[in-house]
């Protein structure tokens, strides 16, 4: 098997997609010795990247102890949804304004593409991310790249959340038919639909909250 060589950044965006898509779950303990022999990398790199997703919050250094996955803080997760709901919502009336034909065009490929994946049943990580590329297209093609930049940057326990939210297909479901319906709503400058709806789609995994939290206690604060 040939030996792959990785660039820092391409080691920091392994092990950062490794915890974000669950491979590394929850509370695993993990080592720079472990992490430096899979990927065949000398420990430096991995040492440093530990610190930077220490501070992402994606890692927890405990001294004496070890380096650990981070578990899931809910409190944060409904924290980032709130905040994610009072600005995409302006977001998307704005959008009723700007977005040209051919981006409606491709929001909608973008639905088509996650029906194929349930039909398929495929991957749950393909399917949000997406999920991602089109509330992404949204807010760049809106002129607004930047917030949604920073929404990203504070989406690490909302990544993990959903991610368990959508392993039950049935959300999958829920999720394309909202964005078909967000589309619409789009097309026809129905703001007060695009805001009810919205609202549904972004809370629907927190009113699913305590059955999440039952399943994978483990993951959690």
């Amino acid at each position: 098997m040939p030996v792959v060589q990785y660039t820092k950044e391409e080691l920091y965006n392994k092990i950062r997609r490794e915890i974000l898509s669950l491979e590394l779950i929850p509370g695993q303990r993990i080592s720079e010795a472990e992490i430096s022999k899979r990927l065949g990398v000398s420990r430096q790199p991995v040492r440093e990247i530990f610190i930077h997703l220490s501070h992402e919050k994606l890692l927890q250094i405990v001294p004496q102890k070890g380096t650990f996955i981070s578990l899931i803080d809910l409190e944060y997760v409904k924290q980032v949804i709130h905040m994610r709901y009072l600005i995409e919502k302006e977001i998307l009336v704005e959008a009723c304004d700007k977005l040209s034909e051919k981006t409606l065009m491709t929001l909608a490929h973008i639905c088509d593409l996650q029906e194929l994946i349930i039909k398929n049943e495929g991957d749950s990580n393909e399917f949000l991310a997406l999920d991602n590329k089109f509330h992404r297209t949204i807010f760049e093609d809106s002129d607004h790249k930047v917030i949604w930049d920073i929404i990203e940057s504070n989406n690490v326990n909302y990544s993990r959340f959903r991610l368990l939210d959508v392993l039950e297909k049935p959300a999958m479901g829920r999720i394309v038919e909202q964005h078909r319906t967000l589309l619409n709503h789009i097309k026809d400058k129905n703001t007060t639909a695009i805001q009810e709806m919205l609202k549904t789609h972004l809370f629907q995994g927190i009113e699913k909250s305590e059955h999440i939290t039952e399943k994978y206690e483990s993951y959690f604060v």
